[in-house]
Protein backbone atom coordinates (compact mmCIF):
# COMPACT_ATOMS: atom_id res chain seq x y z
CA UNK A 1 0.00 0.00 0.00
CA UNK A 2 1.22 3.23 -0.97
CA UNK A 3 0.98 6.45 1.57
CA UNK A 4 -0.31 8.26 -0.99
CA UNK A 5 -3.16 5.72 -1.06
CA UNK A 6 -6.84 7.05 -0.14
CA UNK A 7 -7.82 3.28 0.38
CA UNK A 8 -9.00 4.16 3.67
CA UNK A 9 -9.30 0.47 4.51
CA UNK A 10 -5.76 -0.47 3.16
CA UNK A 11 -4.11 2.30 5.31
CA UNK A 12 -5.94 1.26 8.35
CA UNK A 13 -5.06 -2.40 7.80
CA UNK A 14 -1.19 -0.74 7.22
CA UNK A 15 -1.71 0.93 10.15
CA UNK A 16 -2.40 -1.94 12.35
CA UNK A 17 0.15 -3.68 10.82
CA UNK A 18 3.01 -1.37 11.75
CA UNK A 19 1.61 -1.00 15.12
CA UNK A 20 1.70 -4.87 15.95
CA UNK A 21 5.31 -5.03 14.37
CA UNK A 22 6.01 -1.66 17.14
CA UNK A 23 6.88 0.52 14.36
CA UNK A 24 4.94 3.32 16.07
CA UNK A 25 6.76 6.60 14.37
CA UNK A 26 5.84 4.52 10.79
CA UNK A 27 2.18 4.04 11.89
CA UNK A 28 1.88 7.53 13.04
CA UNK A 29 2.55 8.54 9.06
CA UNK A 30 -0.61 6.68 8.37
CA UNK A 31 -2.78 7.61 10.15
CA UNK A 32 -1.49 11.55 9.37
CA UNK A 33 -2.35 10.61 5.84
CA UNK A 34 -5.49 9.06 7.29
CA UNK A 35 -6.60 12.13 8.53
CA UNK A 36 -7.22 14.23 5.17
CA UNK A 37 -9.35 11.53 3.55
CA UNK A 38 -13.01 11.81 3.62
CA UNK A 39 -14.98 9.06 5.85
CA UNK A 40 -11.93 7.98 7.83
CA UNK A 41 -12.56 9.68 10.69
CA UNK A 42 -13.47 6.92 13.04
CA UNK A 43 -11.15 4.88 12.24
CA UNK A 44 -8.49 7.56 12.48
CA UNK A 45 -10.02 8.33 16.00
CA UNK A 46 -9.62 4.10 16.41
CA UNK A 47 -5.93 4.11 15.62
CA UNK A 48 -5.06 6.79 17.55
CA UNK A 49 -6.45 4.93 20.72
CA UNK A 50 -4.71 1.84 20.12
CA UNK A 51 -1.44 3.97 19.84
CA UNK A 52 -2.77 5.42 23.65
CA UNK A 53 -3.43 1.69 24.32
CA UNK A 54 0.32 0.53 23.25
CA UNK A 55 1.52 3.84 25.24
CA UNK A 56 -0.25 2.77 28.20
CA UNK A 57 -2.44 5.68 28.26
CA UNK A 58 -5.42 5.10 29.06
CA UNK A 59 -7.07 8.40 29.49
CA UNK A 60 -6.06 9.24 25.73
CA UNK A 61 -7.32 5.63 24.53
CA UNK A 62 -10.79 6.10 25.93
CA UNK A 63 -11.27 9.44 24.93
CA UNK A 64 -9.98 8.15 21.25
CA UNK A 65 -12.25 4.50 20.95
CA UNK A 66 -15.16 6.64 22.72
CA UNK A 67 -14.81 9.34 19.73
CA UNK A 68 -13.99 6.24 17.22
CA UNK A 69 -17.36 4.54 18.16
CA UNK A 70 -19.88 8.09 18.08
CA UNK A 71 -18.47 7.70 14.25
CA UNK A 72 -18.99 4.46 13.39
CA UNK A 73 -21.37 2.54 15.95
CA UNK A 74 -21.55 -0.37 13.26
CA UNK A 75 -17.69 -0.78 13.31
CA UNK A 76 -17.59 -4.72 15.00
CA UNK A 77 -13.91 -3.82 15.36
CA UNK A 78 -13.86 -0.13 16.62
CA UNK A 79 -16.85 -1.82 19.28
CA UNK A 80 -14.79 -4.62 20.33
CA UNK A 81 -11.23 -2.28 21.05
CA UNK A 82 -13.77 0.07 22.78
CA UNK A 83 -15.47 -2.57 24.48
CA UNK A 84 -11.88 -3.76 26.02
CA UNK A 85 -11.11 -0.09 27.25
CA UNK A 86 -14.27 0.36 28.97
CA UNK A 87 -14.22 -3.20 30.89
CA UNK A 88 -11.00 -2.16 31.92
CA UNK A 89 -12.56 0.80 33.66
CA UNK A 90 -15.54 -1.02 35.15
CA UNK A 91 -17.82 1.41 33.18
CA UNK A 92 -20.99 -0.18 32.68
CA UNK A 93 -21.60 0.89 29.10
CA UNK A 94 -19.41 -2.12 28.16
CA UNK A 95 -21.98 -4.52 27.77
CA UNK A 96 -24.25 -2.74 25.42
CA UNK A 97 -20.85 -1.88 22.90
CA UNK A 98 -19.84 -5.68 24.00
CA UNK A 99 -23.23 -6.60 22.21
CA UNK A 100 -22.41 -4.57 18.79
CA UNK A 101 -18.83 -6.20 19.08
CA UNK A 102 -20.47 -9.99 19.17
CA UNK A 103 -23.11 -9.43 16.42
CA UNK A 104 -20.91 -7.65 13.99
CA UNK A 105 -18.25 -10.01 14.82
CA UNK A 106 -19.76 -13.44 15.35
CA UNK A 107 -16.41 -15.30 14.21
CA UNK A 108 -14.14 -13.44 16.57
CA UNK A 109 -14.32 -15.85 19.52
CA UNK A 110 -13.18 -12.72 21.62
CA UNK A 111 -16.17 -11.26 21.41
CA UNK A 112 -18.35 -13.99 21.93
CA UNK A 113 -16.53 -14.62 25.02
CA UNK A 114 -16.72 -11.27 25.96
CA UNK A 115 -20.68 -10.95 25.42
CA UNK A 116 -20.73 -14.39 27.33
CA UNK A 117 -18.87 -13.53 30.30
CA UNK A 118 -21.08 -10.25 30.89
CA UNK A 119 -24.50 -12.18 30.10
CA UNK A 120 -23.41 -14.64 32.75
CA UNK A 121 -22.33 -12.06 35.38
CA UNK A 122 -25.67 -10.85 34.71
CA UNK A 123 -27.20 -13.94 35.41
CA UNK A 124 -29.02 -14.15 31.30
CA UNK A 125 -27.74 -17.97 31.56
CA UNK A 126 -29.34 -18.79 27.70
CA UNK A 127 -27.36 -15.68 26.14
CA UNK A 128 -24.09 -17.10 28.07
CA UNK A 129 -23.89 -20.49 26.78
CA UNK A 130 -24.78 -18.92 23.23
CA UNK A 131 -21.93 -17.00 23.04
CA UNK A 132 -19.41 -19.06 24.64
CA UNK A 133 -20.10 -22.01 22.39
CA UNK A 134 -19.51 -19.79 19.58
CA UNK A 135 -16.15 -18.63 21.13
CA UNK A 136 -15.08 -22.38 22.13
CA UNK A 137 -15.65 -23.34 18.42
CA UNK A 138 -13.76 -20.48 16.96
CA UNK A 139 -10.62 -21.05 19.48
CA UNK A 140 -10.88 -24.28 21.04
CA UNK A 141 -7.09 -23.41 23.30
CA UNK A 142 -8.68 -20.50 25.32
CA UNK A 143 -9.23 -22.45 28.71
CA UNK A 144 -11.17 -20.31 30.54
CA UNK A 145 -14.14 -19.91 27.79
CA UNK A 146 -14.23 -23.90 29.03
CA UNK A 147 -14.43 -23.30 32.82
CA UNK A 148 -17.07 -20.64 32.13
CA UNK A 149 -19.15 -22.49 29.93
CA UNK A 150 -19.02 -25.15 32.17
CA UNK A 151 -20.61 -22.74 34.72
CA UNK A 152 -23.29 -21.69 32.27
CA UNK A 153 -24.42 -25.07 31.35
CA UNK A 154 -24.53 -26.33 35.29
CA UNK A 155 -26.38 -22.76 35.86
CA UNK A 156 -28.74 -23.64 33.14
CA UNK A 157 -29.80 -27.05 34.61
CA UNK A 158 -27.53 -29.17 32.15
CA UNK A 159 -25.07 -30.96 34.13
CA UNK A 160 -23.97 -33.54 31.61
CA UNK A 161 -23.45 -30.59 29.28
CA UNK A 162 -21.27 -28.92 32.20
CA UNK A 163 -19.33 -32.74 32.81
CA UNK A 164 -18.83 -33.11 29.44
CA UNK A 165 -17.38 -29.50 28.64
CA UNK A 166 -14.67 -30.21 31.49
CA UNK A 167 -13.97 -33.29 30.43
CA UNK A 168 -13.18 -31.72 27.07
CA UNK A 169 -11.21 -29.21 28.86
CA UNK A 170 -8.94 -31.87 30.37
CA UNK A 171 -8.63 -33.75 26.85
CA UNK A 172 -7.41 -31.08 25.36
CA UNK A 173 -4.91 -30.42 28.20
CA UNK A 174 -4.13 -33.15 29.73
CA UNK A 175 -1.22 -31.39 31.65
CA UNK A 176 -2.66 -28.30 33.04
CA UNK A 177 -4.68 -28.59 36.36
CA UNK A 178 -7.40 -26.27 35.63
CA UNK A 179 -10.30 -29.07 34.04
CA UNK A 180 -9.38 -31.33 37.02
CA UNK A 181 -9.82 -28.86 39.75
CA UNK A 182 -12.75 -27.30 37.93
CA UNK A 183 -14.37 -30.83 37.38
CA UNK A 184 -13.71 -31.79 41.18
CA UNK A 185 -15.32 -28.85 42.55
CA UNK A 186 -18.12 -29.73 40.26
CA UNK A 187 -18.80 -33.25 41.90
CA UNK A 188 -18.04 -32.03 44.74
CA UNK A 189 -21.21 -29.12 44.45
CA UNK A 190 -23.40 -31.94 43.62
CA UNK A 191 -22.14 -33.85 46.61
CA UNK A 192 -20.59 -36.69 44.81
CA UNK A 193 -17.17 -36.78 47.09
CA UNK A 194 -16.00 -40.01 45.76
CA UNK A 195 -16.02 -38.82 42.06
CA UNK A 196 -14.74 -35.59 42.69
CA UNK A 197 -11.27 -37.25 45.02
CA UNK A 198 -10.98 -39.71 41.96
CA UNK A 199 -10.48 -36.66 39.46
CA UNK A 200 -8.12 -34.69 41.59
CA UNK A 201 -6.31 -38.36 41.46
CA UNK A 202 -5.47 -38.06 37.80
CA UNK A 203 -4.42 -34.73 37.99
CA UNK A 204 -0.60 -34.68 36.60
CA UNK A 205 1.61 -34.66 39.53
Amino acid sequence: VELNSEDVDALETLALGLLRANEVEEAGRVVLRMENLEGAAGRVSHLKGTMALQAGNMEAAHKHMEEAFAFEPENGDIALSYARVLLQRRDPKAKQVVAVAAERLPRRWDAQYMAGRLALSDGEVDTAVKHLRRARVDNPDFVDTYLQLARAYELNSEPAKSERCLRDLIDRFPSLPEGYLALAELFRSRGDTESAVAIQNQMPK
